[in-house]
């Protein structure tokens, strides 16, 4: 079936048919996931009454309808994003966090979420992906750790990408820093009792429960954002409360949400932290070990065209000798180019 093909291709193993089945990136740092949208999902399904499901931890973002995670199986369907996640539970599940919601809070609502979507999930992504102390000391590996190598470090390198081409343009590390900081002062304002809205948690406690989990628990040798939620006390009690009603028993976060202050992994100057080593479920596995096949195979197949291009006639292999050169040339170029950019920002 559909069902059973993506995920094969997903992860290496086909799920069962009809299972809601929750597809994300990796997880790291005591975290399920290490995407923000993907831990939104979570509490989306948990909130909603659909604690029963599996999840898919391969990463495979080129699957997803949308090219990106999370990405929800729930027997024929197949959605991608965290809005079509919700879009989805809402039309075909029935289960919509904001179904209570007055007009007039509705309107807060979606004020909240242009605020919380333009400026903090922004400035998250930037400091994930595009400050070059934080990828090469943490979100890069937690990648390469989780794959074999070079699946792992191109999977890396599509993130950084997407978070370059959402970067608004003309932004500065330090405008984003500020845009981010002032959401967090408006979502904390709002916070007034246990969910942004009152006594019931809404789509947008969702996307703010992931936000903040990422910064408290991952370890990034620069990260500005955690010092101010370390300041907004209230905030970090929220993601403690969410995550223990969402995900169970967490290790303790960096940030002490006694008190609200920053633990020595807050320090930007403190020892990198490699991702753990953590047990593969069988799909795992088995989509690793599907990784290195491909990988073996493209090497036998480069090492046969190699012995049997000696059997054309000069004329032929000095064709096929200039076409790879003018590959090899072209993809050098290219890569000097993505290190020039680098280099600028």
């Amino acid at each position: 079936s559909a069902a059973r093909k993506r995920g094969d291709a997903m992860s290496g193993a086909p799920h069962e048919d009809g299972a809601l089945v929750l597809y994300q990136h990796p997880p790291a740092w005591g975290l399920p996931t290490t995407c923000p949208r993907c831990l939104a999902a979570h509490a989306l399904l948990r909130w909603g009454g659909l604690g029963s499901f599996q999840t898919d931890s391969g990463g495979n973002s080129a699957v997803s309808p949308t090219a990106s995670l999370p990405a929800l199986e729930d027997g024929e369907a197949f959605v991608g994003s965290f809005e079509g996640v919700r879009h989805h539970l809402r039309e075909t599940r029935g289960r919509d966090l904001d179904a209570w919601l007055g007009d007039g809070a509705r309107a807060q609502l979606a004020a909240f979420n242009a605020l919380t979507e333009a400026q903090l999930c922004t400035a998250t992504e930037s400091a994930l992906w595009l400050d070059q102390d934080n990828y090469q000391a943490v979100t890069k590996p937690v990648f390469v750790a989780a794959h074999a190598w070079f699946i792992g470090w191109r999977m890396a390198d599509r993130r950084r990408h997407a978070a370059r081409t959402a970067r608004p343009a003309g932004a500065t590390d330090e405008s984003l820093l500020a845009r981010g900081s002032e959401a967090l002062q408006a979502l904390s304002s709002q916070l007034k009792g246990p969910y942004l809205f009152g006594e019931q948690p809404t789509s947008l406690d969702a996307t703010l429960l992931g936000q903040l989990l990422v910064h408290l628990y991952c370890p990034l040798p620069h990260h500005p954002l955690r010092d101010v939620i370390a300041e907004l006390p209230n905030l970090v009690a929220f993601a403690r409360r969410g995550a223990a009603e969402c995900f169970g028993e967490l290790p303790e976060p960096i940030v002490d949400g006694a008190n609200g202050t920053a633990g020595a992994g807050n320090s930007a100057k403190g020892p990198r932290e490699r991702p753990a080593k953590r047990t593969y479920t069988p799909a795992e596995q088995a989509f690793h070990e599907t990784s290195r096949w491909y990988m073996i195979g493209i090497a036998v197949a480069t090492t046969a065209f190699s012995v049997l291009s000696w059997q054309f006639t000069q004329d032929h292999y000095d064709f096929i000798q200039d076409q790879i050169a003018t590959q090899l040339e072209t993809q050098i170029d290219r890569l000097a180019e993505e290190a020039a950019e680098e280099d600028e920002e």
